[in-house]
């Protein structure tokens, strides 16, 4: 990495700027990056996610400078070597996906057209639909893609068995109430620590969830996870000024909002005790999303449910297991009733 670049963090940044800032080994700032940071924190993204397009676009500026390459004539062929260059470093398929699409859109935001295929070629180019003329056999051919191919990895969901082993182990309704949420609703982490008291009507049986982007989603509640959450309110809660639902129970920290870090360690404790190695927040929140594809839910439903906004994202959650696949074949091949094919006594 090029060390004539880094990112600075400026925590007393306002609203419409990006705490994050690129500089050079002047303290100089990157005008056009930074102005493009700052364009997302005036859209209202997460500091999380604006630090992602920082991190992002440091790595690229600094292979740019070293390579020489002028960002306004850039082309397809440069990101092809962009990734040629990460491919050396080996970094995950979706981390060079992620940082092809930052680029993307950053040079969108510096020059209004996309990076063309070919250096030269004029933004009006003729297209049909994001389409190109590509010869009589093919008239109109797919857009040139720069993405690396993501193996497709499927979460196998936990058994029963499993889940009901896990539960076992935890000791108290706070830890249960967690594991509910994921179990029961498919929340992720950070939706769970994120909850306020006054997100969760129990009289109506529901949850207001803020997901990412600070999305929000109405869940519905099971009745055993209602239970829980009364149980934790009148009988664990700490009393605190603070309306965050989910608190530390123990220790110097006893009655603070509970952590991201906080519920990676109740995990890895529960993990330890419970024997049950696979059991982690994403974990419990796939069996719920496989929970609810085996019992007929519509994919529309779920995905608002999960808080998706891509189908395919929900589609990875609801893949069947090989075990699944076994079973429903061999439900289907038995209402086939072909056993007289295989008449012992005709031999």
């Amino acid at each position: 990495m090029n060390a004539k670049y880094r990112i600075v963090v400026d925590r007393t940044a306002g609203n419409g700027e990006s705490p994050y800032k690129l500089t050079d080994s002047q303290g100089a700032g990157i005008e056009k990056v930074n102005i493009f940071l700052n364009s997302l924190a005036v859209r209202g993204l997460s500091v999380k996610s604006i630090a992602g397009y920082a991190y992002d676009l440091l790595n690229f500026w600094c292979w740019k400078t070293g390579a020489g390459i002028n960002l306004e004539t850039m082309d397809k062929k440069t990101l092809l070597e962009y990734i040629l260059y990460q491919r050396q470093k080996s970094p995950a398929a979706t981390t060079i996906n992620h940082r092809i699409t930052v680029v993307e859109q950053f040079y969108q935001h510096c020059y209004d057209r996309r990076i063309p295929v070919r250096a030269g070629i004029e933004r009006n180019e003729p297209q049909t639909k994001g389409r190109y003329r590509m010869g009589w056999l093919h008239p109109f051919g797919v857009r040139c893609s720069s993405r690396v191919r993501e193996s497709r990895k499927i979460i196998v969901p936990m058994t029963r068995e499993r889940v009901s082993s896990y539960f076992l182990s935890l000791k108290t309704w706070r830890d249960t109430v967690i594991t509910g949420f994921m179990l029961f609703c498919g929340l992720r982490r950070k939706e769970v620590i994120s909850l306020r008291i006054a997100d969760v009507n129990m009289e109506e049986g529901r949850v207001l969830v803020r997901g990412k982007g600070n999305k929000e989603r109405v869940v519905p509640l099971s009745q055993d996870l209602i239970t829980a959450i009364d149980k934790y309110l009148n009988l664990e809660r700490p009393q605190s000024d603070g309306d965050y639902l989910i608190l530390v129970l123990k220790g110097q920290h006893r009655g603070r909002p509970l952590t991201d870090w906080g519920v990676r360690e109740i995990f890895r404790y529960h993990r330890k005790i419970s024997g049950i190695r696979e059991a982690n927040p994403h974990r419990f929140r796939h069996t719920f999303g496989a929970d609810m594809a085996r019992t007929g839910m519509a994919v529309a439903t779920l995905m608002k449910i999960m808080g998706h906004t891509n189908i395919q994202t929900t589609m990875r959650y609801v893949n069947l297991s090989a075990r699944d696949i076994q079973d429903e074949f061999h439900r289907a091949v038995s209402k086939l009733n072909d056993r007289e094919l295989f008449d012992e006594t005709r031999f």
